[in-house]
């Protein structure tokens, strides 16, 4: 059984899974949801800058990921925005 109220299971948690969180913080952070991509990638790269690989794979995956995220969530927005808006008749002439 899990037990979800111990630290340790968090820390592993994000530890196992913490590419996927990026992805979506950036996702939502680019959207009209609010959100602050940049506490989870410093969150997320520091430990791997402090050890001392600063052009590691792990970096390059967070920033792709982050790079990925944040631009499908702004398109995304654009999307929406096409979506839900009509053009007005000042438009057309």
């Amino acid at each position: 059984m899990w037990d979800i109220f111990s630290f340790s299971f968090w820390a592993d948690f994000w530890q196992t899974h913490g590419l996927w969180l990026m992805f979506f913080s950036a996702f939502l952070s680019a959207t009209i949801l609010p959100g602050n991509s940049e506490i989870v990638f410093v969150s997320l790269a520091a430990p791997k800058v402090l050890v001392g690989s600063l052009l590691s794979a792990d970096i390059f995956w967070l920033v792709f990921l982050a790079t990925a995220g944040n631009t499908l969530g702004s398109l995304t927005t654009y999307w929406i925005c096409l979506l839900y808006t009509s053009p007005s008749p000042r438009d057309c002439s």
